[in-house]
Protein backbone atom coordinates (compact mmCIF):
# COMPACT_ATOMS: atom_id res chain seq x y z
CA UNK A 1 0.00 0.00 0.00
CA UNK A 2 2.60 2.49 0.58
CA UNK A 3 4.89 1.88 -2.16
CA UNK A 4 1.11 2.85 -4.58
CA UNK A 5 1.28 5.97 -2.39
CA UNK A 6 4.94 6.54 -3.19
CA UNK A 7 4.36 5.86 -6.67
CA UNK A 8 1.46 7.77 -7.31
CA UNK A 9 3.20 11.11 -5.43
CA UNK A 10 6.63 10.47 -7.47
CA UNK A 11 4.38 10.57 -10.39
CA UNK A 12 2.39 13.58 -9.34
CA UNK A 13 5.88 15.68 -8.72
CA UNK A 14 6.79 14.36 -11.92
CA UNK A 15 3.99 15.57 -13.86
CA UNK A 16 4.54 19.23 -12.37
CA UNK A 17 7.87 19.12 -14.07
CA UNK A 18 8.25 20.36 -17.47
CA UNK A 19 10.61 20.64 -20.32
CA UNK A 20 11.08 24.16 -19.67
CA UNK A 21 10.96 24.22 -16.32
CA UNK A 22 8.97 23.64 -12.77
CA UNK A 23 5.98 24.27 -11.44
CA UNK A 24 7.85 24.10 -7.76
CA UNK A 25 9.28 27.84 -8.21
CA UNK A 26 5.96 28.88 -8.31
CA UNK A 27 4.27 26.87 -5.58
CA UNK A 28 7.22 26.62 -3.10
CA UNK A 29 8.69 29.35 -1.03
CA UNK A 30 12.68 29.60 -1.02
CA UNK A 31 14.20 28.14 2.60
CA UNK A 32 14.67 30.77 5.05
CA UNK A 33 18.57 29.83 4.22
CA UNK A 34 18.49 30.39 1.04
CA UNK A 35 17.36 34.04 1.22
CA UNK A 36 20.07 36.89 1.06
CA UNK A 37 20.47 40.11 2.04
CA UNK A 38 22.57 43.36 1.31
CA UNK A 39 24.24 44.45 4.11
CA UNK A 40 23.59 48.25 4.13
CA UNK A 41 25.42 50.75 6.94
CA UNK A 42 23.83 53.74 8.18
CA UNK A 43 24.41 56.62 10.52
CA UNK A 44 21.22 57.28 11.73
CA UNK A 45 20.68 57.21 15.60
CA UNK A 46 19.27 53.86 16.71
CA UNK A 47 16.57 53.87 18.17
CA UNK A 48 14.92 57.12 16.34
CA UNK A 49 13.45 59.31 19.06
CA UNK A 50 9.21 58.33 18.33
CA UNK A 51 11.01 54.72 18.77
CA UNK A 52 13.24 55.40 21.80
CA UNK A 53 11.15 55.99 24.72
CA UNK A 54 9.32 52.04 23.52
CA UNK A 55 12.59 50.68 23.74
CA UNK A 56 13.70 52.22 27.42
CA UNK A 57 10.49 51.14 28.62
CA UNK A 58 11.20 47.32 27.90
CA UNK A 59 11.13 45.64 31.34
CA UNK A 60 14.31 43.97 32.79
CA UNK A 61 13.03 40.61 32.20
CA UNK A 62 12.86 41.48 28.32
CA UNK A 63 16.39 43.04 28.16
CA UNK A 64 17.88 40.09 29.89
CA UNK A 65 16.72 37.25 27.34
CA UNK A 66 18.01 39.22 24.21
CA UNK A 67 21.49 37.00 24.61
CA UNK A 68 19.48 33.74 24.61
CA UNK A 69 17.02 35.07 22.02
CA UNK A 70 19.82 36.31 19.65
CA UNK A 71 21.70 32.73 20.06
CA UNK A 72 18.99 30.49 19.12
CA UNK A 73 18.42 32.48 15.90
CA UNK A 74 21.98 32.34 15.29
CA UNK A 75 21.85 28.61 15.82
CA UNK A 76 22.12 25.61 13.54
CA UNK A 77 18.83 24.17 12.99
CA UNK A 78 15.56 25.80 14.66
CA UNK A 79 12.16 25.13 14.72
CA UNK A 80 8.61 26.91 14.81
CA UNK A 81 9.19 26.70 18.43
CA UNK A 82 12.17 28.35 18.71
CA UNK A 83 11.29 31.30 16.80
CA UNK A 84 7.76 31.58 18.72
CA UNK A 85 9.72 31.33 21.98
CA UNK A 86 12.15 34.10 20.29
CA UNK A 87 9.36 36.65 19.65
CA UNK A 88 6.97 35.92 22.87
CA UNK A 89 10.27 37.01 25.08
CA UNK A 90 12.06 39.42 23.05
CA UNK A 91 10.90 40.75 19.99
CA UNK A 92 7.24 42.06 20.48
Amino acid sequence: MAVRCYAKCRSEVLRNFTDVGNDCDDICKPSCRSVRYDISLSKASWPNLNHQQFVMNRSFEQWSHLPEALGLLDAFEYDENTTDFVNDTFFR
